[in-house]
């Protein structure tokens, strides 16, 4: 093996080039196929958005003929393109997974870069899963160590690091192409700042810089097999150090959380609060006459009454609040544009408060939780409180859970039997010869 110039990322490197399926965890591998079926939900019903049309649309003029599969879209495309539509499909909806102490979101990212690369290179299941794994585990101490700061980064900034590792592993990067191309991720990835826009109540449909941040990805793979070079000064500091030399001892992605709704992780414990509190106490939608919520500070800014756009939504607590108390439910079917000006959704909405709360505050970022009160025509009050908050590491969704979510997420999109066949295919995921086929299901 070549030697690699900093010695200090020596682990981070050689895991990110050397790791082998037969090598890992059943647990970790079980946790692959997690994440897959995950992402790929999201996917499919991103294909049904505003955003993912515009992006599919935006695809076709990247026609190429020996190129890679768009999710719902026929023609072959150049692989770049294809890394950005496909990450835009992933998050379109905000349901993919996440990551708490990295604040953010690698599956959307790390998985379209690596559907590109494993078709460019046509890797095998077990192939795919080694570089998502790779992907993952050096994506995730990097979030680490850049939101260790005060400035928050989105997921498009750091979690280009994953995809560059999962292609590199996918393309056989060494170890001295594969410190290149983090070294060139490092100088491309999206800045990607995220808290301007949520202050300014001003989503925009890019949010995170997502599809971007996959194609960034993918390209600085590509180019440091070529030979371009790239500088990796990241991990600076002995803490940051610390979090490095623990890839392959232990696996981050054990530590990922999945979303059971369609939105922002900072609105789920209000809503997991509601459905709560509304089914124990038998309460129907017309009988609220107001809800509070106690929340963390950054929580308490996704405030908009009327949301202009699926964005806007999933950042909406008080929406998302409306909508679910009225349908019962939280599904990609309430995130259309027709529910944003219902005026019964409104009307609820209007009934909703938000304050910060400094015990809640105090256990941001490792948990976003909230307490939730509703008044009732009659004069009742309701509370109750989360310590915990379901899909995160310590209250893991179940196997039949993450199922559960791919279902409602493909409801009306595809035939039964096709979802069916779709669940059984990722959890044999390690025997497929073209695992990007998955990508060819609409």
């Amino acid at each position: 093996m070549e030697k690699i110039v900093k010695q200090e990322v020596s682990q981070l490197i050689n895991f990110s080039t050397q790791v082998s399926y037969e090598a890992l965890p059943e647990k970790v591998t079980n946790q692959v196929r997690r994440v897959v079926l995950d992402t790929l939900g999201c996917m499919i019903a991103g294909t049904r958005t505003v955003a993912g049309q515009q992006m599919s649309q935006l695809a076709q003029s990247a026609r190429q003929t020996d190129g890679t599969t768009v999710m719902g879209v026929e023609e072959r495309i150049n692989p770049t393109m294809t890394a950005n539509v496909n990450g835009v499909l992933a998050n379109v909806l905000d349901g993919d997974d996440g990551h708490r102490m990295a604040k953010g979101h690698p599956g959307g990212v790390i998985l379209p870069a690596a559907f590109a690369a494993a078709e460019m290179v046509k890797a095998n299941g077990k192939q795919f899963m080694e570089a998502l794994v790779a992907g993952y585990e050096v994506g995730l101490r990097c979030g680490l160590a850049i939101n260790s700061g005060e400035t928050y980064y989105g997921s498009g900034n750091w979690v280009t690091f994953g995809a560059a590792a999962a292609v590199g592993h996918l393309m056989g990067l060494n170890a001295r192409e594969m410190e290149q191309a983090l070294g060139i991720t490092e100088v491309q990835t999206p800045s990607c700042q995220l808290m301007g826009w949520i202050e300014d109540r001003r989503i925009p449909t890019v949010k995170e810089g997502m599809g971007w941040s996959a194609a960034t990805g993918l390209n600085a793979a590509m180019m440091a097999k070529v030979g371009i070079t790239g500088t990796l000064t990241l991990f600076r500091n002995k803490e940051d150090l610390a979090k490095v030399n623990t890839c392959g001892d232990h696996y981050e992605m054990e530590n990922l959380y999945f979303k059971q709704y369609p939105s922002c992780r900072w609105t789920h414990s209000a809503l997991d609060l509601l459905f709560d509190l509304m089914k124990n106490n038998k309460l129907g939608a017309g009988e609220i006459k107001g809800i509070h919520v106690d929340t963390f500070y950054y929580a308490s800014l996704l405030d908009t009454i009327v949301p202009d756009c699926v964005e806007q939504a999933q950042y909406s607590i008080p929406f998302l609040l409306a909508v679910a108390a009225l349908d019962g439910e939280l599904t990609p079917t309430q995130m259309r544009a027709e529910r944003f000006v219902d005026e019964r959704v409104t009307a609820l909405a209007r009934k909703v408060t938000l304050s910060v709360d400094e015990e809640i505050q105090n256990k941001y970022p490792a948990s976003t939780l909230a307490r939730l009160t509703i008044e009732t025509t009659a004069g009742q009050r309701f509370k109750a409180e989360a310590d915990k908050l379901k899909g995160d590491w310590n209250y893991p969704l179940t196997d039949q859970e993450i199922k559960d979510k791919f279902r409602r997420f493909t409801n009306g999109i595809l035939p039964l039997d096709t979802v069916e066949e779709l669940i059984q295919t990722v959890w044999e995921l390690d025997t497929m010869e073209k695992p990007w086929e998955l990508l060819k299901v609409i």
